[in-house]
């Protein structure tokens, strides 16, 4: 896991009790030079979020999570802080998934490519504060 050095980082929060999955988008993340924190379901990756909530620059998550499912952690996400940039991953199409439960959050078609999760990672990713 890589550390926050300052309130600059981008950190990424990954969610997905898939150990291989996670294991698998944090690698690409951390050699593509992102920090990131890991969850294995939906309750663990909200109380991460809180702790580092002015530091996330961006989460991932599954939407199929133990515990607390991914839509309903992203809309509790989304309502402490609001602009907090979501990506849903999943084998639904982002038309399922809205029709679901609505939201207005990016998806991730599983599975995807490494250059896939890059390219929706830094589509989405949230600029990070001057500290002021």
């Amino acid at each position: 896991m890589a550390s926050i050095e300052s309130p600059q980082a981008n950190v990424i929060l990954v969610v997905d009790d898939n150990n291989t999955t996670r294991d698998l988008v944090t690698g690409v993340l951390v050699k593509a030079g992102f920090a990131v924190r890991a969850a294995n379901n939906g309750a663990e990756g909200f109380e991460i979020f809180r702790e580092l909530a002015d530091h996330i620059a961006l989460v991932l998550a599954e939407v199929t999570l133990p515990v607390i499912d991914g839509m309903t952690m992203a809309a509790k996400m989304t309502k402490y802080m609001p602009g907090t940039p979501i990506v849903l991953m999943s084998a639904f199409s982002a038309s399922e998934i809205a029709s679901g439960r609505g939201g207005s959050f990016a998806v991730l078609q599983k599975p995807f490519f490494a250059r896939e999760l890059l390219r929706i990672v830094n589509a989405n990713l949230k600029p990070p504060s001057d500290g002021s």
